[in-house]
């Protein structure tokens, strides 16, 4: 996938965002496109057009993992000798473009499967950039919703198991400041705030990968990253909070 033809890049960069715009639709820059998911077993679930209403928050480009993704696009230039970028943050991955026939449009068919390794249901915002040797260029991004049952993909149970184990290191948190110390009060004060952050940390991370994956919030936001602060400040509050004194 390092050296490819437009088409490749097309499809390995899933131009079933092509055209659409995080908050305004289907909208693009340097190209236009369209694309149709389909579930495993061959049913319509939605298209998407550039320019067009949707792929939006509020109403995302729904694709089923283990069906098919058919697309078309076309770029107002050619783009040759360049590279294209998939951007779903935080993650990112790229490859090359060669296009060496000169060709401005590309068709095909996306199977998901083939390019993640298991189902990760939930809402993501997607941008894709193309852009050749000499300055030609196609940006587009919009959200996808990956659909799905999370607890059917392992990525789920790593979500939840992250959780309860978060949670239970709050509950110990918890444990430590209600109940008397048996050495003098505030001992071991800094090991209780890091192990409030951590558990914090953990149970954060937990609670906003099941929050992305049933699509209550949207991975590519703020929103996970605040959760994750807000758990992690939880626990350092837990940890300095004083113990109960030793009856006397």
């Amino acid at each position: 996938m390092r050296h490819t033809t437009l088409r490749a890049a097309a499809a390995a960069a899933l131009l079933t965002v092509l055209g659409a715009s995080a908050a305004l639709g289907a909208d693009a820059t340097g190209c236009s496109g369209a694309a149709t998911s389909f579930t495993a077993g061959d049913a319509e679930i939605m298209t998407v057009n550039a320019p067009g209403p949707s792929a939006t928050q509020d109403d995302p480009f729904r694709v089923d993992f283990d069906g098919t993704v058919t697309w078309s696009g076309s770029t107002e230039q050619v783009i040759q000798d360049g590279s294209w970028t998939v951007t779903a943050r935080p993650f990112s991955f790229s490859g090359e473009v060669t296009n060496s026939s000169g060709t401005t449009e590309a068709d095909g068919e996306i199977v998901p499967n083939d390019y993640l390794p298991f189902a990760i249901p939930g809402l993501v915002l997607v941008t894709v950039d193309l852009v050749g040797a000499d300055g030609a260029a196609c940006s587009a991004s919009g959200w996808i919703q990956f659909t799905g049952n999370p607890l059917a993909s392992p990525a789920g149970w790593v979500a939840l198991a992250l959780t309860l184990l978060g949670a239970l290191g709050l509950l110990v948190l918890v444990r430590m400041v209600v109940r008397t110390p048996e050495g003098p009060v505030g001992q071991n004060r800094f090991g209780r705030v890091i192990l409030g952050l951590l558990t914090g940390l953990v149970l954060g991370v937990g609670v906003a990968l099941l929050l992305v994956m049933y699509s209550v919030i949207a991975l590519g936001t703020m929103t996970p990253i605040y959760l994750v602060g807000a758990t992690m400040l939880v626990g350092a509050v837990l940890g300095l909070l004083p113990r109960r004194l030793p009856a006397a």
